[in-house]
């Protein structure tokens, strides 16, 4: 390659970096939730049936964004269904059969976005509340 300077007005070939038009990076301010990861795995009881139980697998820290509660009747009863959004650095390996545990509830993982490139995760859980009677 020639050491010579870039002539203006030439065909620029070099490299650009790519613009995502916004700043992706993750403050780690904001990551001010320790959530645990868990994967369902099978296991023998003592009497040799399969069982299923959750193991963790990895404790790591996040940001909690709700997005909505809504409620949907079944049956004859009301269910609330709470949808959250845990923000979280880039991991590779987590699965949408997955789980997130925060503060006593275990959230079902229904989906997985990767937010910007290979910066972080953002994982859209939902937890049902209690069931109450109409």
């Amino acid at each position: 390659m020639s050491s010579r300077p870039f002539k203006p007005g030439a065909t620029d070939l070099r490299p650009k970096s790519f613009d995502y038009g916004e700043d992706y990076t993750l403050d780690p301010g904001d990551l001010d939730r320790r959530i645990t990861l868990q994967r369902k795995t099978e296991t023998k009881n003592t009497l040799g049936q399969p069982t299923e139980a959750w193991s963790t697998y990895a404790t790591v820290w996040a940001q909690k964004m709700e997005k909505s509660v809504r409620s949907v009747f079944t049956s004859d009863q009301m269910q609330a269904n709470r949808n959250v959004i845990f923000r979280i650095r880039y991991r590779a390996g987590i699965s949408d059969t997955d789980a997130v545990f925060f503060e006593g509830q275990r959230f079902q993982i229904r989906g997985i976005s990767e937010y910007g490139r290979r910066v972080g995760l953002d994982l859209e859980c939902e937890v049902y509340g209690a069931r109450n009677t109409v």
